[in-house]
């Protein structure tokens, strides 16, 4: 177990006290020249500048312009001295870089500002050096006094009388001076010294200003005569080792199992309640291994998404010696703004390729000698900067260690941490015992050993380190505090606090409210000080261990000083930071908004809320967009903002449908319609509300209503695109209740406008939209080029999940016209394309499942199987859909069924509950898919008697392509005469419509009927038109198999044996290729034995 490290030395110091020098790291001093000086003095006091600021105080006779070159040279000149110091804030500003110590901030000046130098020949600049000068004075004897209070109620009364004879050698003349030596002799018990320095001070004012001392000192004077007791025991100093044990007690298991995960490359979570020393043991860590990047979450992180990421790369990229190459600049941008354009992220691809650019710079951060992440506090991560950890966690040979609080890990948190169950072990912190309490208190090397009861303060801290420490820290600075009791330990902190100074409680304050937005510059302006004036306050707070590294040293403290803020003072305080923040441009919105709503200005938390939502949604982070848009209505709410209101609640109904929230959408869509004021906002609400209505395809009443309402309103307001927006989810309702008339009626009248005047995204969902009405109406041949123009824009638009869904419709209606080859190489590559965008998971499942049902028709059983089977399992994952999951699961069968897995497809048909009398389409398919079913494992009873219902079913609905499905099946199973007729109308009906993959289907089910009628004339020609056909087509629905057996026999029976025999040879060499290469090894013999087509096939072909 390491000991506490010495204080590390800062890397570089800047000496502007005296000759101005740089000292960087172990190298040699360097001397500053005079303008250089001057500028990282003015940066030092007055924190950042921009150029035209810097340029005017250097060069102040010159004009703007001239000014500016001149610094510009100066910088240019002097970049390689300048590189560790400066830090680029934005693009015109120039700061000091936050590592840099810089003596004038850190205590008292012991010599004047930039040494003898002196700018005679620039008065302005001379001026403001002289002012600098006076200022640095006055703080340092401010500095001095501060600093002696502190050392004063802490008990360090030797260390506060050495400053007090400093200040006075500052200040001879300053009656409080001396008669804060006469007080501090008298505390220390040395009456004769606190008598002279009265002598002493009662001598130089007679002297000097012919005065007599005050009466204060003179009642001081008073005071020390009378003394005759001895005086109660003043603080006790608190030792560095309670500030920070010297040995970690109570922890060897668990220091060596993080040696252990080390040394395996084992990524391990530290889990522990405050103040248990996971931070410790994580510190130690990086003391004792090289390459360790430590990193911890922050209070306020979790509605931010991305804080933790972005600020894991700022701190990879610090560890850089260049900046990254453009590429990943560019990617990286998307979360760091200084590295470029911050682009939203507009698809999961572009999530990915985010992600990876991540990966990239951690690998090169490897290559440069990182080991390992050191991420603290992981309960206070936000959800995405956690979601992408498994990703990240791809680096190979990377170590991940983290800590966190398990009673504070959010719901999310938790998931992923069962989800990396397998790869991140989990190392739970105990309290100590007893013994090793005792142990903590004897290490801690105190002046009286044995006054604190170790049992006592094992029993009220629990054995936690941190509450152990705080009630010694108590015991040693209050006299008589009863240990046996001690305070909880926030109370112990606030006692802490309290005994500060006044100018060190306002800066705890101030860093309370403003949280991990604190900063030196906004401290300085909220308090109405100079930067200079907060060095002592913030000297104090370090030396009493409540701020380190510009932060509160620990989360307890953090809530404790920010409990100790009066309620009407934290808010003006809120206001105040959130103000300076807002000027200043560079806080993310969300953290905005959450001052503002502390604040209660609610108009400004209502819109730096929304703004913070649009943020989260560039960053496809839906969720906490959701999250953000109800806190910016409930803002709205507050402040009594309707318009406000009404916008938020839209937006989160708009957020709500992206995500397919299902009921929730419904819900938030009613009340942003509620909450709408005029037609224009009704209009708006309307669209949402229609296509959340759009969602449940179960009830087409409220969906038609509200778009009808909408479509009308919105032509009333002259909006043609809302009423083409509209439009779509009605004519959507209107095909899906086979209302394809009033669909192309609503649809076609708009084509004019939307070619001509509307945005690329609305004009391809309005070609897709009449592209399936067209489909649906049987005008294919208008369908398909109304799908083409849509792939074409869509593809030359960039609209990437456009033109997917575009490749999909196109392919729908290639299929129907019997062009299955073209359709399956469309379908594929708007597959491949949804892929590659990561597009919905349901959606994708979806379109594989119909890719896969077209490869079986084609006889490509391999793909077709691992499409569909694929689909079907995803659908489980995904959720819920019994119409998607029936729709997969009778297709399957069927290709199940021709592959003679009888057995296979029963079971997958009856997983699923028949459909109620009440969908007749859903239930007819259901009955002729059994049918078919039985037909091919030979149970022709019950093949004919499910055929029959599904036709008396459907009978009502002779146009609908439903019907015409069950004709197909239904004819093997009809007498023969009747199978033929219906195979003759279908054939007709199909050709009429432009369906020719179903007229040779109907032909090849034609021919076999004729053959069983034993009718060779209309077998034959049955067979023409089938042949004919097949040049061209193929074969939708039924057994591509069927077509050589039924043209064979139906040849055959006409006496052209030579041509059956042909069409024979032609069927068993297809059958042979297909046994070959598309159908799995298990399912080879069952194809070739049991499919009744194939039998026959072999049989004739002998």
């Amino acid at each position: 177990m390491p000991d506490a490290p010495a204080c590390a030395e800062p890397a570089v110091r800047l000496h502007l006290c005296g000759a101005p020098r740089l000292a960087v790291a172990n190298a040699m001093p360097q001397a500053l020249g005079p303008r250089i000086a001057v500028l990282l003095a003015l940066l030092a006091l007055e924190g950042t500048q921009t150029r035209g600021q810097a340029a005017a105080l250097l060069y102040p006779a010159q004009d703007e312009a001239a000014a500016r070159r001149n610094l510009r040279q100066l910088l240019w000149a002097q970049r390689a001295l300048l590189a560790p110091l400066l830090q680029s804030n934005g693009p015109d500003d120039l700061a000091l870089h936050a590592a840099v110590w810089v003596d004038v901030l850190h205590g008292p000046a012991p010599a004047p500002l930039l040494g003898t130098q002196r700018f005679d020949k620039q008065p302005a600049l001379q001026q403001w050096l002289q002012l600098q000068r006076q200022q640095l004075g006055q703080q340092q004897a401010e500095t001095l006094a501060q600093t002696a209070s502190l050392a004063e109620r802490e008990g360090h009364l030797a260390q506060a009388l050495q400053l007090a004879q400093r200040l006075l050698a500052l200040q001879p003349g300053s009656e409080h001076a001396h008669r804060r030596l006469m007080r501090l002799h008298y505390l220390r018990g040395d009456r004769a010294a606190a008598l002279a320095a009265f002598d002493d001070c009662e001598r130089l004012l007679k002297d000097e200003l012919s005065v007599r001392p005050g009466a204060e000192t003179l009642a001081l004077l008073h005071q020390i005569e009378q003394q005759t007791e001895p005086l109660p025991p003043g603080p006790r100093p608190v030792p560095a080792s309670v500030l920070r044990p010297p040995r970690l007690i109570g922890r060897d298991a668990e220091w060596a199992r993080l040696l252990q995960a080390w040394d395996q490359g084992e990524a391990l979570l530290l889990l522990g309640e405050a103040g248990l020393g996971k931070s410790r043991l994580l510190a130690d860590l990086a003391l004792v291994r090289e390459g360790c990047l430590p990193l911890a979450a922050r209070a306020g992180d979790e509605q931010l998404p991305y804080a933790l990421l972005s600020r894991l790369l700022r701190a990879l990229l610090a560890r850089r010696p260049e900046p990254p190459p453009p590429a990943l600049r560019h990617e990286l941008a998307r979360l760091l703004p200084e590295l470029g354009e911050a682009r939203p992220l507009a698809n999961e691809a572009q999530r990915a390729r985010f992600l990876n650019a991540v990966l990239a710079l951690i690998e090169q951060s490897r290559d440069t000698g990182l080991s390992a992440l050191l991420l603290d506090d992981l309960h206070h991560a936000d959800a995405a900067s956690l979601a992408a950890l498994p990703v990240l966690a791809q680096s190979a040979g990377l170590r991940w260690l983290a800590a966190a609080r398990p009673a504070e890990l959010a719901p999310a948190t938790l998931a992923l941490l069962q989800e990396l169950g397998g790869t991140l072990a989990q190392m739970p912190l105990a309290p100590l015992s007893l013994a090793q309490v005792a142990e903590l208190l004897a290490s801690l090397g105190l002046a009286e050993p044995g006054a604190i009861d170790a049992q006592a303060l094992y029993r009220h801290s629990g054995g936690n380190p941190l509450f152990v420490l705080e009630s010694v820290k108590a015991w040693l600075s209050q006299p008589g505090l009863a240990l046996a009791a001690p305070p909880r330990i926030g109370e112990l902190i606030m006692r802490r606090i309290g005994r500060l100074s006044a100018p060190a409680v306002q800066l705890t304050r101030c860093a309370a409210i403003a949280g991990q937005d604190f900063s030196a510059e906004l401290a300085a302006e909220v308090l109405g000080l100079r930067l200079l004036e907060l060095a002592e306050p913030w000297a104090e707070l370090e030396a009493a261990q409540l701020l380190r590294e510009g932060g509160f040293a620990h989360d307890l403290i953090f809530e404790a000083a920010r409990a100790s803020v009066p309620l009407p003072v934290a808010r003006a305080l809120h206001g105040q930071v959130a103000a300076f923040l807002e000027r200043q441009g560079r806080t993310p919105a969300v953290r905005l908004a959450g001052h503002w709503r502390a604040a209660q200005d609610w108009p400004r938390a209502a819109a730096a809320y929304s703004q913070a939502a649009v943020q989260a949604r560039q960053t496809l982070r839906r969720l906490e967009e959701g999250q953000l848009l109800r806190q910016a209505a409930e803002c709205a709410r507050a402040a009594g903002d309707g318009q406000a209101q009404f916008e938020a609640g839209l937006a989160l109904a708009q957020a709500a449908l992206c995500e397919s929230l299902g009921p929730q959408v419904l819900e938030l869509a009613q009340q942003a319609l509620q909450l709408a004021r005029d037609d224009g906002q009704q209009l708006r609400a309307l669209a949402v509300l229609a296509h959340a209505l759009a969602q449940r395809v179960d009830d087409f009443g409220p969906r038609r209503a509200a778009c009808e309402q909408g479509i009308a309103l919105a032509q009333r307001e002259g909006r043609p695109e809302l009423a083409l927006g509209l439009a779509l989810p009605l004519a959507e309702g209107l095909l899906n209740a086979r209302e394809i008339g009033a669909a192309l009626a609503l649809l076609e009248p708009l084509r004019d406008w939307a070619q001509q005047a509307a945005p690329p995204t609305l004009l391809c969902a309005y070609y897709n939209s009449l592209g399936l009405a067209l489909d649906y109406g049987n005008r294919l041949v208008e369908a398909a080029q109304v799908h083409e123009r849509q792939c074409e824009l869509a593809r030359t638009q960039g609209l990437h999940e456009a033109t997917a869904t575009a490749l999909f419709s196109l392919g729908q209606t290639q299929a129907k016209r019997g062009w299955l080859r073209r359709a399956a190489e469309s379908m594929d590559r708007g597959l491949q394309l949804m892929r590659s965008q990561q597009a919905l998971a349901g959606l994708l499942l979806h379109r594989q499942a119909t890719l896969g049902w077209r490869r079986r028709d084609l006889g490509e059983y391999r793909a077709a199987l691992a499409l569909m089977e694929d689909a079907l399992a995803g659908m489980a994952d995904v959720g819920p859909d019994a119409a998607a999951a029936f729709s997969v699961s009778h297709r399957l069968a069927l290709a199940y069924a021709q592959l003679g897995q009888h057995g296979r497809a029963r079971q997958l048909l009856q997983r699923h509950e028949p459909p109620p009398v009440g969908l007749p389409a859903r239930r007819g398919l259901w009955l002729s898919h059994s049918a078919e079913l039985a037909r091919l494992a030979g149970e022709l009873a019950l093949a004919r008697r499910q055929a029959d219902e599904a036709l008396a079913l459907l009978a009502p609905q002779r146009e609908d392509i439903p019907y015409r499905v069950v004709c197909l099946q239904a004819c093997p199973l009809l007498p023969a005469e009747a199978g033929e007729a219906m195979a003759s109308g279908l054939a007709a009906w199909a050709a009429a419509h432009e369906r020719f993959g179903l007229a040779l289907a109907a032909h090849v089910r034609g021919a076999d009927c004729a053959v069983r009628a034993g009718q060779p004339a209309r077998a034959l020609g049955h067979v023409e038109a089938a042949r004919s056909l097949a040049q061209q087509f193929d074969t939708e629905i039924i057994y591509k198999g069927e077509y050589w057996l039924a043209c064979a026999q139906a040849l055959a029976l006409s006496g052209q044996a030579e041509a059956a025999r042909a069409l024979h040879n032609d069927g068993r060499a297809w059958l042979a290729h297909c046994a070959a290469e598309q159908v799995p090894e298990a399912f080879l013999d069952s194809f070739v034995q049991r499919n009744p087509v194939n039998r026959a096939l072999r049989r004739e072909s002998r």
